[in-house]
């Protein structure tokens, strides 16, 4: 094979693998936990579940907030509880479920004065009496 066409195939082999490097890493969310000032980072593939447990402390039931991560923030999927406490919050005049899953965002905030469990890609913290802030951002960047 003639020494340019060699040259030819190295570059062609480097921007391949360039762009596949470059396209598998922007798949990948870096999610920000701030708690106090404290943030905890947690590396996660788009499509990740954010899942925020908590009770309500009128019902007391158990409920669960679901939202998918990708790079442009956190989409709503479902809100997991049982008939009194959908009934608590809507009154019966909304489909929790319905109105979540239109919710998108690239920041989220919740306060609790009881226990909030969070798990999102494998990992499960635990905060109680806090706020938390919630970050999606890109592992990197399309712009320069």
């Amino acid at each position: 094979m003639p020494r340019g066409a060699l040259a030819l195939l190295a570059l062609a082999t480097a921007i391949s693998s360039a762009l596949l490097t470059y396209t598998l890493l922007s798949k990948i969310v870096v999610v920000e936990i701030e708690v106090e000032g404290e943030i905890t980072k947690v590396t996660v593939v788009c499509g990740t579940r954010l899942i925020v447990s908590f009770n309500n402390s009128v019902t007391g039931s158990p409920v669960a907030l679901v939202f998918e991560v990708c790079r442009d923030g956190f989409q709503g999927v479902s809100v997991l509880t049982d008939e009194p406490t959908l009934e608590y919050y809507t009154a019966g005049l909304i489909d929790m479920n319905d109105s979540i899953r239109s919710f998108k965002s690239r920041e989220l905030r919740y306060c609790s004065s009881q226990e909030v469990r969070v798990l999102i890609g494998g990992d499960e913290l635990s905060f109680r009496g806090a706020c938390l802030v919630f970050r999606a951002k890109p592992y990197i960047s399309f712009s320069s």
